[in-house]
């Protein structure tokens, strides 16, 4: 550690008053200065807890004239910080970003590293680990919202080696990492959307394949009118409803005042923030946290077979995933057992394609929820099981890709977490 500097954030950013700075007051940004282009605002929702570098998209605009007057610019290889909500949310602005310049929002801080000193990626990736996640929060100082001050910022620590081509080959790592990360997640959004793909033409264009090969509505396939559905549907389908693609099995939850029921490693326990944080991913085994068997025997949790599609039914309502072991869920969860005819694959992108019709069935005082009996409601139409069959052989392929992908990218971002503190502290040398 005899060539590694530690000082705070402050005393490596550049040498003039605007090298850290807060985003403008309140009423400078609200929404009635908003328009629908110009120079886009950076907000909570553009920066994560070390997830994502930066999130270039979901805006508000104002116009660049307001811009100059707020003065509260972010460019290329600036660092920006949460100051109020989530605390820890850092980003840093891509090189090949979207837009040549940004302005903070009233709620955001922005750090200039000096790149002569510290390397403006290292310094992104200092401050996204875990334990500098963990010291924003220790430093809050809001009364009801957390808050970082411009001042704390300014004090807080990094520990960086002094020779750049030190840094460079740390952060040469964790980038290759990231990248392969990056590839994963755009194969998995391309497999899933030839597969929502393949499932609309199918099954809501009614273009599957006939006995010759053909689009069948496409090629003149007889239809009837539906009453219940109003609209024209294959001759030989018919209407039902959500609760006939599979059971629907409502989760529980064990006494969160007993720490005897959770731990760990046991039983696998979902809970809707688990489906919500999942970052979209298709499959799910675990929850952040497991139950014990005395956990699970303590409620009426139960049990669910690898296969079955897991949907958050409250706080949010829509998040969905397929289980690829066996699990058990809390009360804001569904889950569809796939033991009607209808495959795991099917009824997952079937509820996908409905879900804005089962959030409207939320209903709650203090949160939207979708009860067993208004979502075994919501009427669908039910295909010959052969024809899902054949669904699931075309599109079975698809979904062991987005599993294998989703698999890696776990083990990427543990191999990733894991290395990243060890090379930040001197404990691994990258040659």
């Amino acid at each position: 550690m005899d060539n590694w500097n530690e000082v705070v954030l402050e005393s490596i950013c550049n040498n003039n008053k605007k090298a850290i700075i807060s985003g403008p007051f309140g009423s400078n940004i609200s929404s009635k200065f908003f328009t629908e282009e110009g120079i886009p605002v950076i907000r909570g929702n553009n920066l994560s807890l070390g997830d994502s570098e930066f999130i270039d998209d979901g805006f508000v605009f104002i116009t660049e004239e307001k811009a100059k007057k707020l003065d509260c610019w972010a460019v290329e290889n600036d660092l920006v910080f949460t100051s109020a909500g989530t605390l820890g949310q850092v980003g840093i602005i891509p090189h090949e970003s979207n837009y040549p310049a940004y302005v903070i929002s009233n709620k955001q801080l922005r750090a200039r590293v000096d790149d002569s000193i510290v390397l403006p990626k290292y310094a992104y990736y200092w401050f996204s680990t875990k334990w500098m996640i963990s010291y924003f929060a220790r430093n809050d100082i809001g009364s009801t919202v957390p808050l970082l001050t411009l001042s704390e910022l300014k004090r807080a620590p990094i520990r960086y080696p002094v020779n750049l081509g030190d840094q460079f080959k740390i952060v040469q790592l964790i980038d290759t990492i990231n990248d392969k990360i990056a590839t994963n997640k755009k194969l998995i959004e391309e497999l899933e959307e030839t597969a929502r793909l393949i499932h609309d033409y199918w099954f809501t264009q009614f273009d599957f394949p006939d006995e010759n090969g053909k689009p069948y509505c496409s090629s003149g396939g007889k239809m009837v009118w539906s009453e219940d559905l109003k609209r024209e549907i294959p001759d030989d389908w018919e209407v039902g409803v959500i609760s006939d693609l599979g059971e629907i099995v409502s989760g529980a939850t064990p006494s969160t005042k007993n720490s005897d029921y959770y731990t760990d490693h046991g039983i696998a326990w979902i809970t809707p923030k688990d489906l919500s944080e999942s970052g979209g991913k298709a499959f799910v085994s675990h929850g952040e946290r497991d139950i014990t068997q005395a956990g699970y025997d303590s409620c009426s949790a139960k049990m669910m077979p690898p296969g079955s599609v897991v949907m958050s039914s409250r706080a949010p309502i829509g998040y969905l995933a397929i289980a690829s072991e066996q699990c058990c869920t809390n009360q804001g969860c569904k889950s569809f057992v796939a033991n009607k005819g209808y495959s795991p694959l099917y009824i997952y992108l079937t509820l996908s394609r409905f879900m804005p019709v089962i959030e409207s069935w939320g209903a709650g005082t203090t949160f939207s929820e979708v009860s067993k009996d208004s979502l075994a409601d919501v009427k669908v139409v039910l295909p010959p099981k052969r024809l899902v069959e054949e669904f699931e052989a075309s599109a079975k392929s698809l979904f062991h890709q987005i599993y294998v992908s989703e698999k890696q990218i776990d083990d990427l971002s543990a191999a990733r977490n894991w290395l990243l503190p060890l090379l930040m502290n001197g404990q691994l040398v990258v040659e």
